[in-house]
């Protein structure tokens, strides 16, 4: 999914003039207009660079976030990777795994749980891993099929993913074991679940690719499915949802246009920030406090149409999308 949203940013890149702003695209004409299109542009992240990527909060620290950096070399799928933890308060960064190092190929879509573990996908090989929040103890938990955006339950030792094996289905597993408690199949539609969170202990909610929001209750049995009213045709799928840990009425999502909160009793959607193809928001994280939101944003710097450059940055707001700042990391 990842590969093929980059690929589509691409081809809307080349194929195409910015349409004026409307009510169908409201993100786009966020920042300037986008020029005539170069066939055979250099598209890529400046050399060398560091970019960051996908904040999580720590479960249990406001004042504390894991995230991705990447210096990427020629071409975007040459880069190094590293997972590192930041603290606000003693202004202290520490690498908590290094791609290369721990052989590990490249990971994403990873979370952190309160009991101090981290959960991550390994990019290449689609395989679900964990590791302590201080770098030790890497231990892959899944080994067939394929296994992706892995999330926590309350109970802080049980993930959610997705996984296609034989058959599409979520998954419940121990991690302390890897042992798999349960496992629900995916709707009629026949498409894999997209994210999973889990907002309370009897209420689970699910994305999908073809952009439903669906909730079930801790038994898997869905309770509600519905599409969210944005007043807009979303240009992207659904990111994976998130949680406030106090509030379980609501679930934010992203896309390109933007961080949402959706009220999950009357559907009511409320826009936080806004978002475009020139400045795109990407995945988000809300603190432990429910005060504020960490989120990656990425920018396209097409001056020159022939040599279109992306760079990745994290910024920092209130829940309701007040006082947005750049996070400034080392």
């Amino acid at each position: 999914m990842k590969n093929l949203f980059f690929i589509f940013i691409l081809v809307f890149l080349y194929s195409c003039t910015e349409p004026p702003p409307s009510d169908n695209n409201p993100g786009v004409g966020c920042s300037q207009s986008q020029p005539e299109p170069c066939w055979g542009a250099d598209v890529h992240f400046e050399q060398g660079v560091s970019n960051y990527f996908s904040p999580i909060y720590n479960p249990n620290n406001p004042n504390e976030f894991m995230y991705i950096r990447k210096k990427f070399g020629i071409g975007l799928a040459n880069f190094t990777m590293t997972l590192e933890k930041y603290n606000f308060f003693t202004e202290t960064n520490t690498v908590i795994l290094d791609s290369m190092a721990t052989n590990t190929n490249k990971f994403n879509t990873f979370n952190w749980g309160s009991g101090g573990h981290v959960t991550f996908e390994a990019i290449f090989e689609s395989q679900i891993f964990k590791v302590n929040d201080n770098g030790l103890n890497l231990t892959q938990l899944t080994f067939n099929g394929i296994n992706n955006a892995p999330n926590f339950t309350f109970e802080n030792n049980k993930i959610f993913f997705s996984s296609y094996t034989d058959v599409k289905r979520g998954i419940l597993m121990d991690i302390d074991n890897g042992s798999v408690l349960d496992s629900v199949f995916v709707p009629p539609s026949g498409l894999t679940y997209h994210g999973i969170a889990a907002v309370n202990a009897d209420k689970i909610v699910f994305t999908t690719p073809d952009n439903n929001i669906r909730i079930m209750d801790e038994n898997f049995v869905i309770v509600d499915t519905f599409v969210p009213d944005f007043g807009f045709t979303p240009t992207t799928v659904y990111g994976y949802p998130r949680v406030s840990p106090l509030d379980s009425n609501h679930v934010y999502l992203f896309m390109m246009e933007g961080i949402f909160k959706i009220n999950l009793n009357t559907h009511q959607v409320t826009k936080i920030t806004e978002g475009c193809i020139k400045e795109y928001i990407k995945n988000f994280s809300i603190s432990p406090d429910g005060l504020h939101i960490l989120y990656e944003v990425q920018i396209i710097d097409w001056s020159d149409p022939c040599d279109i450059v992306y760079s990745s940055e994290i910024h920092m707001m209130n829940i309701d999308g007040s006082n947005n700042v750049k996070i400034e990391l080392p």
